[in-house]
Parts: structure tokens; sequence; C-alpha cells
């Protein structure tokens, strides 16, 4: 459970690919999906440029959200329906020229982007990685970075996983032939 006094940050050296790859995992809100609040759920980098972003806006929306040097990339959807205490499934993906935002199972918006030219040096689940704040204040579980895009189809049987073990503060590496590899939170 990430709460509003609760960060979980890790450095971004070898756990995330700003070329191409994929944040996904479920998460438990406790806070109903319109309360007009903001809840960072991941977030890699720092500052305005150059990161990557997924959060629960003070518009109802869930956004996953990048930027190079210059521009802001985004892709997002009203969950103004979401209930508190109820589950649901984020998968945020990207390539050197696309990004794409599953909810539930769902491909929910996409569109054209350039991934950060640069990344910080923190990421951070379930808050800003500057601030530390504006908290998840949900549970999140199975949480899971890969390297490689993961659209629709693609091909999973041969892929590296960056795994959050917050009972040990690490991320931790699997890969071959599997097809999902997680921890609790």
């Amino acid at each position: 459970m990430i709460d509003s006094n609760d960060t979980l940050t890790y450095s971004t050296a070898g756990n995330i690919k700003r070329e191409q790859g994929a944040i996904e995992f479920w998460v438990r809100p406790n806070w109903d999906g319109a309360d007009g609040q903001t809840h960072f759920l991941f977030e890699a980098g720092s500052g305005w440029f150059n990161r990557i972003l997924v959060l629960k806006d003070g518009a109802n929306n869930l956004r996953f959200l990048m930027w190079d040097s210059a521009n802001e990339y985004g892709a997002g959807c009203g969950v103004g329906h979401w209930k508190s205490g109820e589950w649901h499934h984020v998968a945020a993906t990207w390539s050197e020229t696309q990004l794409w935002l599953y909810v539930d199972g769902e491909l929910r918006n996409h569109g054209a982007a350039k991934p950060p030219d640069a990344i910080g040096t923190l990421l951070s689940i379930g808050a800003s990685v500057e601030s530390r704040d504006r908290q998840a204040n949900a549970l999140i579980d199975e949480f899971r970075i890969s390297d490689i895009a993961r659209v629709g189809n693609s091909d999973t049987s041969r892929y590296r996983v960056l795994v959050a073990d917050s009972g040990n503060n690490e991320v931790g590496l699997h890969s071959g032939d599997c097809a999902c590899a997680t921890a609790l939170l």
C-alpha cells in the first residue's frame, strides 16, 4: 500500500530502457476515479522534459505521458467510473515512434511519440520523483518494467523483466522463457 507517506524510488540505471519498453501493474485505488485529485503511479526522470509518467490527473483521466528534450507526448482515458477498492490493470508501452495505453486489457489510446533523449537517475513507484508527493494512495501489485514494447499480440516468450521488491528495497532482473515475473509491493 502506498499511502500519503510512502515512496518507492530506484535507480533508473539498468532498470528502464528509455528507447522502448513497457510498464505494467495492477492498482487498487483508495479513491474514486472522480475525486478530482492527482495521484502519481509511476515516474522516471525529473524536471519537465526527458521523463516518463503514469498518473491519474485532477481531471479524472489516467494518463501516460512522455517527454523528449522539447515535446510532450501522451495517451489518456477517463477513469471517473473507477471506484475505491476495485482492481484495474494498467499497461503503458512505448517504442521509438509510438506509445500505447491499455487499461483492463483494452487499448484505450495511442499516438506518435519520441522517447526521452536522456532520463534522470531515479524512478518512483507511487509518488513523484522530485517532490516525493502526490502519492498513489493505492495498492500496487505485480509491477513490472519490460525493456521491449509489449503491444497487442507481441511475442513475449523471450524478454527481460524488472520486478520491484519493496521488502528487499530492490528491483530484480528476471529473464528467459517466462510469461511473467511478479512481486507483491
